[in-house]
């Protein structure tokens, strides 16, 4: 089934196991898919982006960008989404937005309605994976812009996400390009960790 877009990267499936959401990292859209009872994909039931236009190819050459009439005006490229511990809400990392858009996520209908775009602006990290703290108090986001991790807090009742803190994930003294990808925590919630 088409994605409604261009480069899918990663996706969330509902703990009922009815809908799977996923990021259009070329084409700056985030969608839902119903999922049908035998597993398979069932009808596109949101989309927070809009269509592209044009011919969107099946798979884009590496470090390449889409044309520039394939997608959404703005550039936010979602790259990640996760569901918060009730699954009211939804959370996409956007590295070229530079935040996660926080969504009203209704499990029964398969809608997404964006809630809060919650800004990493001190950091400029571009937020590329997204990781939760066992307690789902905390989420940690590997920053693919700066090299760093950056720990948000988290209010499941307002469904509002704030940054707290930005780490660099490169020892002292490293000098080079670097571009960190996935983000992990310990099911102890001791430790966090960060691809380079």
């Amino acid at each position: 089934v088409r994605s409604g877009g261009g480069g899918p990267t990663v996706g969330v499936v509902d703990q009922a196991g009815e809908n799977l959401l996923t990021t259009n990292f070329a084409t700056n859209s985030i969608v839902c898919f119903r999922l049908n009872r035998d597993g398979s994909l069932g009808e596109r039931s949101s989309m927070i982006g809009r269509e592209p236009t044009g011919n969107i190819p099946d798979a884009l050459p590496p470090g390449s960008s889409p044309p520039a009439t394939a997608g959404h005006a703005e550039r936010s490229k979602p790259h990640a989404i996760v569901l918060s511990q009730s699954e009211r809400f939804a959370l996409a990392a956007e590295i070229s937005a530079n935040r996660c858009r926080v969504m009203r996520f209704d499990r029964t209908a398969g809608a997404l309605l964006t809630h809060q775009l919650a800004d990493d602006t001190t950091a400029h990290s571009g937020p590329r994976h997204l990781a939760w703290h066992p307690s789902y108090r905390f989420l940690y986001t590997s920053g693919e812009a700066n090299s760093s991790i950056t720990v948000w807090s988290w209010d499941e009742t307002k469904g509002q996400l704030t940054a707290l803190q930005n780490v660099s994930s490169l020892p002292d003294g490293f000098a080079g390009k670097n571009n960190p990808a996935d983000v992990a925590v310990h099911p102890s919630g001791r430790f966090v960790y960060v691809t380079n």
